[in-house]
């Protein structure tokens, strides 16, 4: 095995998982509510009519997290300001966009809830934890995904699994001078393939800090 797998090997004996406690927000339509931005799993009591007077039946629902531009002016959001958030349907989804305090023209009809939050600065990826779960939902989809400019990220992102004791490596085969690793989850997913692609200590550390970044941003925010 190379030095990377053996590395992760040794740390998925000491490092254990991290409860993560995820906060809710519950809102009614039209109901303004100011919270942290990092917040996006929402609760929405709705009726067959988006009507907070009938008898409500409650749904999860999770949204993007928040954008980078405003979506009335294409504007950036600039940190620290205050950026008003509405939830719409369109084509039968429900659908999140943000506006800046410039390009917002008040509550509309059409917005079935609004809340209000602080746009944040952008977060040291040195100082992001990866969660396991998110982690492996995002491999699941590299791997069908299957797309050869993403191999090294997918193999770097098993790395982290398997020191999170999310994967757990089950064979190592060859495939004439590719090492394949054979995985599945803790939780009965898989199987999956992973080539190793021996990466020396600088690439994998930046693949990893660009993993946190966009983990943090794109599923976790």
């Amino acid at each position: 095995m190379s030095n990377n797998i053996r590395l992760a090997a040794k740390l998925a004996g000491q490092v254990k998982p991290r409860r993560v406690e995820r906060q809710v927000l519950r809102f009614h339509p039209h109901f303004e509510y100011h919270c942290p931005s990092h917040r996006r799993r929402i609760s929405c009591r709705i009726s067959g009519q988006y009507c907070p007077q009938a008898q409500p039946d409650r749904m999860d629902y999770h949204l993007k997290p928040l954008g980078k531009n405003c979506a009335a002016t294409g504007k950036p959001l600039v940190p620290g300001s205050v950026c008003h958030s509405v939830l719409v349907e369109k084509d039968g989804n429900l659908v999140r966009l943000d506006y800046s305090q410039e390009g917002w023209s008040g509550s509309q009809q059409e917005h079935l809830g609004h809340w209000i939050v602080d746009v944040p600065a952008a977060p040291n990826p040195k100082t992001l934890r990866i969660d396991p779960d998110v982690a492996l939902r995002y491999f699941e989809q590299l791997s069908e995904e299957a797309s050869p400019l993403h191999e090294k990220t997918r193999y770097v992102l098993s790395l982290v699994l398997l020191q999170q004791r999310r994967l757990k490596l089950e064979n190592v085969r060859f495939d004439e001078e590719d090492e394949i690793l054979e995985l599945t989850g803790t939780h009965g997913e898989g199987n999956f393939e992973v080539r190793n692609y021996r990466l020396d200590d600088a690439e994998t550390e930046r693949l990893k800090l660009e993993l946190r970044a966009q983990l943090a941003l794109e599923w976790q925010s």
